[in-house]
């Protein structure tokens, strides 16, 4: 710290006549921190209990169990009743009939707990109860990351008001509505909230504890990269689609020199060994066919309207569907300034979805079960952790009133609307019984 001369304090003192202790040890000089990942000086903590968040986790958290009571439950719709006949197949002879065990252990589990294992009642009540507790937990780690994000970017910590309504968006955006396959806004296009997909959502908490993990990892403790390992290894056991666009990220970050390669290793070794045990145990069940090299067949099929049984009508919307997936984040990467030490996090959220969909545009499972788009998963975790950033970086900026005013505010306000307005349809269509992935 230095005085209005630019003297340090002792010597300012020495000038002044001050007594100065000359056994006293000099100043410790401290290192300087890369910008791009040291945290921001501190500042208040905000506590996770004010009402205003709450309420928005306690509406978030509501939302999902209703659609998971009726479309886990009462009536379970297609991905729901499939993974439940997966988990009974599990329960009865020990297959693992997919790659996501973690979800047939956990509503096995708890349906065993109520002396009814295997029982396909039972088993569609229990995915109900993980469902909604998955989604309380990714909304409280979401608002971790959004304040750390926001406090990194050198502002205040966001005021319990704007961490709500981060939160309520966050927990309902989704792409904005399209024009050529309307109302279906579905897969084919690209949203930070899926409802029709149990794995994906209780792989997103892990997924979420795994990147805040990382972001503590960065910011200087060490020991946040092995539990941020951890915690990727179990989100491999939920879905391995996050730890397959997470992992390139965190290669490529090691090969910057932005993460030392041994806390690469510990951040990546058990997501990497949880997937190749799953390989390894669903290599000869019937329904695993592999991966093909298959430019764009998915991508192609899910961006053109569909017909009643799925035929796919006219022609491909790949752009469109990127423009309606991606609004708000392409809209604060134009209007926003970047904070330095926020822009290293904003290039790995961007990468991330780069390089889901670089996955989702080369490759499909062999067979028929290909127009499953099962690579469409990965696109979608990333997504969501960039909805989150961006959120932070918008937070961030009106914090500092600097390069946000007048048309910039409104464009990303509206852009921010017609995500919230596609996730209010997709979100009504699932309670409705529509299929939300048409």
């Amino acid at each position: 710290m230095r005085d209005s001369d630019g003297a340090d304090p002792p010597l300012n003192a020495a000038r002044a006549g001050a007594h100065v202790d000359p056994a006293a040890p000099p100043p410790v000089p401290q290192e300087r921190e890369d910008a791009s990942i040291a945290p921001a000086p501190p500042s208040p903590e905000p506590g996770h209990g004010s009402f205003l968040f709450g309420a928005a986790v306690a509406a978030v958290t509501a939302a999902a169990a209703a659609n998971a009571v009726l479309n886990a439950w009462i009536d379970p719709a297609p991905d729901f009743r499939f993974h439940a006949i997966f988990a009974g197949e599990s329960w009865r002879d020990g297959a693992m009939a997919a790659p996501h065990p973690l979800w047939q252990w956990s509503i096995n589990g708890l349906a065993a707990l109520a002396g009814r294992g295997g029982d396909p009642s039972a088993l569609h009540a229990a995915g109900a109860l993980v469902l909604a507790a998955a989604a309380a937990a990714r909304t409280v780690l979401f608002d971790r990351i959004f304040v750390l994000l926001a406090r990194a970017a050198g502002g205040p910590a966001p005021t319990p008001a704007v961490r709500a309504a981060a939160a309520l968006f966050l927990g309902i955006a989704a792409a904005a509505p399209n024009w050529w396959n309307f109302p279906r806004i579905g897969l084919g296009q690209f949203s930070a909230n899926v409802w029709h997909n149990p794995t994906l959502a209780l792989m997103s908490p892990f997924a979420a504890a795994a990147v805040l993990c990382a972001l503590r990892g960065a910011a200087g403790a060490p020991r946040a990269w092995v539990w941020g390992g951890v915690w990727l290894g179990v989100s491999a056991l939920a879905k391995p689609s996050a730890a397959v666009v997470i992992l390139p990220v965190a290669a490529a970050a090691t090969l910057l020199r932005r993460i030392a390669l041994r806390d690469a290793i510990a951040f990546a070794l058990p997501a990497a060994a949880a997937i190749a045990w799953i390989m390894v145990r669903i290599a000869d069940h019937p329904l695993n066919k592999g991966v093909a090299f298959a430019p764009f067949l998915v991508w192609n099929y899910y961006t053109r309207l569909l017909g009643p049984g799925g035929e796919p009508l006219g022609p491909a919307h790949k752009i469109e569907s990127l423009l309606v997936s991606y609004a708000f984040p392409a809209a604060a990467a134009v209007l926003l300034p970047r904070p330095e030490r926020l822009r290293g996090w904003i290039f790995a959220a961007w990468a991330a979805v780069a390089a889901a969909l670089l996955q989702l545009a080369l490759l499909a499972e062999r067979g028929g079960r290909w127009s499953h788009g099962n690579f469409l998963w990965g696109v979608y975790a990333a997504t969501a952790f960039l909805f989150v950033v961006t959120c932070a970086q918008w937070a961030a900026a009106c914090a500092a009133a600097r390069g946000v005013a007048g048309w910039r505010h409104a464009a990303l306000a509206c852009a921010a609307a017609a995500h919230a307005a596609g996730g209010v349809i997709q979100f009504a269509r699932a309670l409705l019984g529509r299929d939300a992935q048409a």
